[in-house]
């Protein structure tokens, strides 16, 4: 998977779960991929799809977007761990961090619910 790959598989399951979801350029994305909206609140995702923790990098990315998309919250998600200076960096800066076993629990609590909702609708 990609780098855009892996930021498009994010907004589908973000979009199952009720966000308005705008990928942003795939370069000179002011340090965002994804601009999330749900109950009057923008959300901007910094995606990294990393084979090594992720560094502080992504945090001051996505740190300095917040003002220049004009968001609410930040997160940053990885398919791997961050370091500790990213953590102290998100802390100081209220970037949420999701690491790999935040996203499965993500992935998985989607698929329960959209499961448990077609289960609602059968009709026997």
């Amino acid at each position: 998977m990609t780098g855009r790959q892996f930021e498009e598989f994010l907004s589908i399951y973000f979009r199952k779960v009720g966000y308005d979801v705008a990928l942003t350029p795939q370069t000179q994305d002011y340090g965002a991929d994804l601009i999330l909206r749900k109950n009057g609140i923008k959300t901007i995702v910094q995606a990294k799809r990393s084979k090594k923790p992720v560094s502080i990098k992504a945090v001051q990315e996505v740190a300095s977007a917040i003002k220049h998309y004009m968001a609410d919250e930040a997160i940053v998600i990885t398919n791997n761990k961050f370091t500790e200076n990213a953590f102290d960096l998100a802390d100081s800066n209220g970037v949420e961090l999701w690491e790999r076993e935040n996203l499965i629990n993500f992935i998985i609590r989607v698929n329960k619910d959209i499961k448990n909702c077609f289960l609602c609708l059968n009709l026997d």
